[in-house]
């Protein structure tokens, strides 16, 4: 916004390609993007770089399927590498996490058994 005022007490009229590269940094700015107001933003391809906020896998659906299939561990019900996990229909992967999570619950209350009679034979 300041720079909005400085051009405005500078001039009169404003080329069209000012006023659009303006606008842009303003809104880039203001939905932070890229903060041409920091320390970086008198970077000469401010307007044309890549940043972080514009990375076109964060938080898309690949980065979903990777942490279910590690977490829910597919490959261990289902011997299936990520790759293959990949390929397969959308309703197909949904159904193997599923089954994936219900296989894990079921074998928490074993797993406590398990982890009981471990401390019950060391105190004993």
């Amino acid at each position: 916004m300041d720079k909005i005022n400085q051009l405005i007490k500078e001039r009169k009229r404003f080329p069209s390609t000012d006023v659009q590269i303006l606008l842009r940094q303003i809104y880039e700015t203001s939905h932070g993007i890229y903060n041409h107001e920091g320390p970086e933003g008198n970077h000469p391809f401010a307007l044309v770089l890549a940043t972080p906020s514009e990375d076109p896998m964060a938080g898309k659906r690949l980065r979903e399927r990777a942490r279910e299939y590690i977490d829910c561990e597919v490959h261990k019900y289902f011997h299936i590498d990520f790759n293959t996990f990949l390929e397969q229909y959308p309703w197909m992967c949904d159904y193997m996490v599923q089954e994936a999570t219900r296989r894990i619950k079921q074998g928490e209350p074993e797993k406590d058994r398990i982890v009981k009679e471990l401390e019950n034979s060391l105190r004993n």
